[in-house]
């Protein structure tokens, strides 16, 4: 008989903490952040951008969860792309991060003209209530600036996917890819059998601003295994104000094992 379980990813840029944005900086926002992520309780969620201590909130606030990955500068340093995982349903058997960069093991590290560093924090897992299945949650943040770096970046990004699909492991890839559906970045994944999420059109960068016009950045990947039972853009407000510049995106991913 098989076993059908439901997966929801949920991926989230939370956009950095920086005064510049006035009323719209973090510490005026993080609790609408945490309500946001409570509605959805996703079984695993990855934000972008996230300073040391704003993922130490989510940490705290989050408690049904845990976390892995580290800044991009290495340590506690830089940006996080972090990755959290529902503690009763998901048992972390490995981990890791890597940079997006021909030295890919070396924290801080810069290729193809990027912009700034940039990272993919992985996990791989087996399910709490059938120990004998696995799952692999990659999370990323693709350069804002350089079409090279986010090609690059994915083709790197792919081979460690390839990896597990050899295994026959099924794959969750999700971020802010910082490109719309039609980039080369996006295809490649695409060739390794990777659908790509949402489908809808209508951005996911808002800017504070709202609206939906416009194509998305933020995407969920998901592998053959699973299937795409229902995505959303939510672009909910909390007493009249986003949560984010960015719209998270929800995916409910039927798997069958």
């Amino acid at each position: 008989m098989f076993n059908i379980k439901h997966v929801t990813a949920m991926t989230f840029n939370l956009r950095m903490d920086t005064e510049e944005d006035g009323d719209n900086a973090w510490p005026y926002r993080k609790n609408a952040v945490i309500q946001m992520i409570q509605n959805h309780q996703p079984t695993v969620l990855g934000t972008q951008e996230g300073l040391h201590h704003m993922v130490e909130f989510l940490s705290s606030s989050l408690t049904d969860y845990a976390q892995i990955g580290e800044g991009r500068e290495g340590g506690q340093n830089g940006e996080y792309s972090a990755l959290f995982y529902k503690k009763d349903q998901l048992n972390l058997i490995d981990q890791g991060q890597f940079w997006l960069s021909e030295t890919s093991d070396i924290p801080n590290s810069v290729s193809w003209k990027s912009a700034c560093p940039r990272i993919c924090t992985w996990g791989k897992f087996t399910f709490v209530d059938n120990p004998n299945e696995k799952i692999a949650v990659l999370n990323t943040h693709l350069d804002h600036i350089s079409q090279l770096a986010r090609e690059k970046g994915m083709d790197l990004i792919g081979s460690h996917i390839d990896a597990f699909i050899k295994q026959d492991i099924p794959v969750v890839l999700m971020g802010d890819f910082n490109c719309e559906p039609n980039n080369a970045a996006i295809q490649s994944i695409q060739e390794l059998g990777l659908q790509v999420l949402p489908q809808e059109s209508g951005r996911t960068f808002h800017g504070f601003h709202g609206g939906t016009e416009g194509e998305p950045i933020d995407y969920i990947c998901a592998s053959k295994e699973f299937t795409q039972s229902t995505t959303v853009i939510n672009r909910q407000t909390f007493e009249q104000k986003y949560p984010s510049d960015h719209y998270p995106v929800v995916s409910q991913l039927v798997f069958t094992l």
